[in-house]
């Protein structure tokens, strides 16, 4: 099912992907330190936040530009 943007300035639009329960999610995001890329996150059988698998995949060249254009073809 859809991701909604809990913060910033898609706050309320689709930014990604989750599973139904919410374990398991992507989402797309563009910050200074990081740059444009795809955080993904799994819950799966992990009770504290501590214990969940999570990253974030950088978009190499990826501008805030590019960002921002996709964003445009984001419901």
């Amino acid at each position: 099912m859809p991701y909604i943007e809990k913060f910033g300035p898609y706050e309320g639009r689709i930014t990604g992907m989750q599973r139904l329960d919410g374990l398991r999610a992507w989402r797309v995001d563009f910050d200074p330190s990081k740059g444009y890329h795809a955080n993904w996150w799994d819950k799966t059988g992990r009770a504290k936040r501590a214990m969940w698998e999570y990253g974030a995949n950088i978009i190499k060249g990826g501008t805030q530009d590019a960002y921002w254009q996709f964003m445009q073809h984001v419901p």
